[in-house]
């Protein structure tokens, strides 16, 4: 799979398609214009989903991103579900001992874990349909593997990507706002 994700080809084909994403974020930004962004940890959840969809459908992803819409919202609202609760359970003394006991953040992050991995799954069967040449899943499924692996394969990395650029993201703009060189030339023009 990572000759595929960390080909440069891969990433050349797939440029435009990025640079459209993000300027739709932009755009879908745009009306906080002055405000606070509500949210904004469902934002990169949506928008770090968005992107690795696109990735993996190609540049019909573009084209058809209305219908991927509810399956991204669907899928950024479990994604961080899974990941608020599992950092609950991390500061817990024994996991186990909260699996054992069953005890409510233990059922609610395995409910949640179930719901995400259903939804990532659904939005790959509908990705099937739609593929382009250019995106990831079109030359994974090229390379024979049985639809129903390649799918588990694609929904991990959905969930792991999902959480980790989400996260990346709000470090970066984190950074950005603390670096006074930042705001100052933003009110310079």
């Amino acid at each position: 799979m990572n000759k595929y994700f960390l080909s440069p080809e891969s990433i050349t084909n797939l440029k435009e398609l990025h640079e459209d994403l993000v300027g739709h974020l932009i755009q879908r930004w745009k009306r906080f214009d002055g405000e606070e962004v509500e949210d904004l940890e469902y934002e990169f959840y949506r928008h770090s989903i968005s992107f690795v969809l696109g990735s993996l459908i190609g540049n019909s992803y573009w084209n058809k991103l209305l219908e991927y819409d509810p399956y991204v919202d669907e899928l950024a609202r479990k994604f961080q579900l899974v990941f608020e609760t599992s950092s609950k359970l991390n500061v817990l003394p024994s996991v186990r001992l909260v699996q054992r006991l069953g005890l409510p953040v233990w059922k609610t992050f395995e409910s949640a874990v179930g719901a995400s991995l259903d939804a990532s799954r659904n939005v790959v069967r509908k990705a099937f349909d739609d593929l382009s040449q250019n995106g990831l899943l079109y030359k994974l499924a090229s390379e024979n593997m049985p639809e129903d692996v390649t799918s588990a394969l694609v929904s991990d990395l959905l969930i792991a990507a999902g959480d980790t650029t989400a996260f990346t993201s709000q470090w970066a703009v984190y950074l950005l706002g603390r670096n006074r060189s930042v705001p100052r030339s933003r009110s310079t023009r």
